[in-house]
């Protein structure tokens, strides 16, 4: 259940996508210290689950335990958000849609990594940008 019952904004919802994403490349390169780290488990619902590209089934605490354990493993990281689009928001929910490019390497090998992601969004008066994260699929793309 959302905390303040109301229906979260879409455009809200668009700043937190890019903003966690921003998030993971700052932890995932080193950048951000362990201090920022409070940012993203405001963001996620205690009842937050995830499904993968791998078609695992994440809970909170399973995704917060991988992420934590990935600071500063990637020295060459970038995430590019694409394509957010609303696919409904009522009844204190909003659903998005969005592509997720993320680029690995150095300048003799580059991988690009895509996933369209489905979220599903409640709204928090504690969360970063007023919206929390309730559920995520992410599903491979083609380069």
């Amino acid at each position: 259940m959302t905390e303040n019952g109301s229906t979260p904004a879409p455009d809200a919802c668009e700043r937190e996508i890019r903003s966690l994403h921003d998030f993971f490349v700052g932890w995932y390169t080193g950048s951000l210290d362990e201090g920022g780290f409070d940012r993203f488990e405001d963001a996620l619902a205690s009842s937050f689950e995830m499904v993968t590209p791998d078609c695992e089934v994440l809970t909170r605490a399973e995704t917060v335990g991988y992420v934590r354990a990935e600071r500063d493993t990637h020295e060459n990281f970038d995430i590019e958000i694409r394509n957010v689009e609303t696919i409904d928001a009522h009844e204190g929910r909003a659903l998005l849609r969005y592509e997720e490019w993320q680029t690995k390497g150095d300048e003799n090998e580059t991988q690009k990594d895509g996933r369209l992601s489905t979220a599903l969004f409640g709204t928090s008066d504690t969360a970063p940008e007023g919206v929390e994260w309730l559920y995520l699929h992410e599903t491979p793309l083609e380069g």
